[in-house]
């Protein structure tokens, strides 16, 4: 029986996107074969998981060995992409989570796949201890809006969506049509439900 996910983890087009029905497959992507994927070492994967960087992904499976499933990847893609941009392992972690259904669209926008029209290009994350992960993340629906928004402190990133979702590694490439599938259903209904109600 596959493990439930009802987290949820962003919007695409104004609604919200839940892990378990638009992103959930089936753990099946092993340490090994998430190391060839996103480049994180089974060593570092073990450290990461000690040091509670891992936290709510993957699934411990009866024989003590964890699996993936793909969603678990792609935050740890964008984990990786933000870490590799000097951004602290934890904070990368916890903006991860925030921000990937996100990169997802931009992602599939760049395969051609769909448009990401209407979708906001950047994002501002920014500590803030109230927040159930530490972060909050913004959309900006234009760069010109940094200049509006209110102080958020020195620690504020800006991020580039529609660059990180470029930087998906090949794996996701055909692992995007059903999601954009997916994203297109769950937006056909929600147009239905607000026409209906």
């Amino acid at each position: 029986m596959a493990q439930s996910h009802d987290m949820f983890v962003g919007q695409c087009h104004g609604y919200e996107i839940m892990r378990d029905t638009t992103f959930y497959s089936e753990p099946s992507i092993t340490p090994a074969k998430l190391a060839e994927i996103t480049g994180v070492s089974p060593d570092t994967q073990r450290d990461w998981r000690r040091r509670g960087v891992f936290e709510g992904l993957g699934t411990l499976q009866p024989n003590g060995r964890w699996l993936y499933d793909s969603f678990d990847v792609l935050i740890i893609c964008v984990m990786r992409e933000l870490a590799a941009s000097n951004v602290e392992l934890f904070a990368a972690r916890r903006i991860s989570t925030l921000i990937t259904s996100r990169v997802v669209v931009w992602a599939i926008h760049e395969k051609g796949i769909m448009s990401a029209a209407g979708a906001c290009r950047f994002s501002v994350a920014y500590p803030d201890d109230a927040a159930p992960a530490g972060w909050q993340v913004e959309t900006l629906f234009h760069v010109n809006m940094l200049n509006n928004t209110p102080d958020r402190g020195a620690a504020c990133l800006l991020i580039d969506l529609q660059s990180m979702g470029r930087a998906l590694p090949a794996y996701f490439d055909d692992l995007l049509k059903p999601i954009a599938t997916r994203i297109k259903e769950k937006a056909d209904q929600r147009e239905e439900g607000e026409v209906d109600g």
